[in-house]
Formats: C-alpha cells, structure tokens, sequence
C-alpha cells in the first residue's frame, strides 16, 4: 500500500510540477540547483537569515532521532556530538547527534523515495565572529543543521577579485569537498556576464580563472596540498593537523587547523 502511495504522488507532482518531470542529485554539474532565491532579513536561532534558496526535487530523508523527526535532502549537513558536519546520508543507528533538547541518537535515516523542493537558508552569526562555534547553524525541526552557502560565495569572491590565489577545499570525505565546489559552479553561472571571470578549466573538482586564480578540491590527507602554493585554505574537519613554519623566526610545527585559526585571529602566531 505505502508503495503504491508513493507512486500515485510522484505521478501527481509530475503532472503538477515540471520540475519533477527531471531526475537530478545533488553534486552533479547542473546550473539548476536552486530555482528561486528570495532576499530576506529575518533573525535565525543563532544569527541574521540573509537569503532563502528553493531547490529542484532532490530525494527526501527521513531522519529521526529520540524525539525528532526531519525530511531533506540526502547531503543535508547535521552536527553530531563532536561539533562535526555529517550528511544525513553518512548516518547510522546510535549516531548522536545535536539537537535543541541536547543529544539525541539516531534511531533511523532513510530514504523516502520521493523527491520534493528543498529550502536552504543562509546564515551569518549577528556578531559576524568566525570564532563562533554556531555561526552559520540553526535548528532544522530541533536537529543543528549547517549551512555553507557563505563559504562558497567567498571563496569565490576571493578567486575573481583577487589574482594569482591558489584555494584549497579540502573535506574528510572528497563528495563533501564536491558539494562545496558544486555550490561555488552554481554561484559563478549565476553571477551577472560583466562580473564573471574567464574560466580555462571548468569541472567538478577544479576551477581556474583568466586570472590565474584557481580553487581545487581534494579530501584530507598529509599531501592533500602537495604541489601547490596555497592562498587559502578551507577545510570542514578542524581537527585537521597541518606544519607551519613562521616566515619571521623560521620555526616549524604542527598544529591542527581550529587552533591555527585561533591563533592567526588572536595575533599570536
């Protein structure tokens, strides 16, 4: 019975919508990612909403924890005990994840097998602190939800406006790294022609610009930058450990990237 009511609403919302009339999945080379973006200005459970984007069909999740239950998209970002990003998709049973009621385990997380809209909204911390372990989160149904729209915009900016940047993604899980690339494609279609830069390598894991700025992709691993002089660096994992070496008195050391960011932000290194 359940299958049979899940086809008689696919076939509703194909007939309804034409969007559903296209299979699509998250992390392909699309330009339709999002159909619609609204400027808004609303306070969020953290921070400032800035803009809501409304997606194509994805496929539906359902994820439910001890007292919550959520529906989105497969590579909705969710953040377990740890204070780490994980895809609903990349969930198992007994997961602890965040929750407004504090941790919560996964009791199940599946697909529906129906594909709907999606809604992501963007995020900024009101006191715009990087340092803020809750910028650019908000509760999704009670479950901490994170939201990245931001950071793929700047590094974007960073690429076109500035010449010569070498930018690196780099993510546990290399399909994470791709999503974050995915997201920076789509700004770039999006931008108006007189703002967008000439591309000479356009794919899913690499971007370089006319200006000889590129942004490459990779997943985290001792010689995920080998090769290349980086201008910046983004990384999903803080725990990363990477060596430094102070330019001014020579020294070298390895440190992970959440206490780099602290010390560069707080003038000690």
């Amino acid at each position: 019975m359940k299958k049979i009511l899940i086809k008689l609403i696919q076939g509703l919302l194909w007939i309804l919508d034409k969007d559903h009339r296209c299979y699509e999945d998250i992390g392909m080379d699309d330009i339709k990612k999002f159909t619609d973006i609204q400027n808004v200005s609303f306070k969020s459970d953290f921070g400032h909403a800035s803009q809501i984007f409304r997606t194509i069909p994805y496929l539906v999740w359902e994820l439910k924890t001890t007292t919550h239950t959520l529906y989105a998209a497969d590579k909705h970002s969710v953040i377990d005990e740890n204070m780490e990003t994980k895809w609903l998709e990349d969930l198992s049973t007994g997961d602890k994840l965040m929750t407004d009621t504090g941790l919560e385990e996964v009791i199940s997380c599946r697909s529906l097998g129906i594909r709907t809209h999606m809604y992501c909204v963007q995020v900024d911390s009101e006191n715009d602190n990087d340092n803020d372990p809750y910028n650019h989160l908000l509760y999704t149904d009670g479950i901490l939800s994170h939201n990245t729209t931001v950071a793929a915009a700047y590094l974007l900016w960073r690429a076109i406006f500035r010449a010569d940047q070498t930018i690196l993604v780099v993510a546990n899980k290399y399909t994470q790294a791709l999503e974050i690339m995915d997201r920076i494609r789509y700004t770039y279609e999006h931008l108006p022609n007189f703002l967008r830069a000439g591309v000479s390598e356009y794919n899913k894991g690499t971007l370089t610009f006319d200006n000889g700025s590129s942004i490459t992709s990779r997943a985290t691993a001792p010689d995920a930058g080998r090769g290349l002089s980086i201008s910046l660096l983004y990384c999903l994992a803080g725990e990363t450990t990477v060596t430094v070496r102070d330019k001014i008195t020579g020294s070298i050391k390895e440190i992970s990237l959440e206490d780099l960011h602290n010390e560069l932000s707080n003038d000690t290194i």
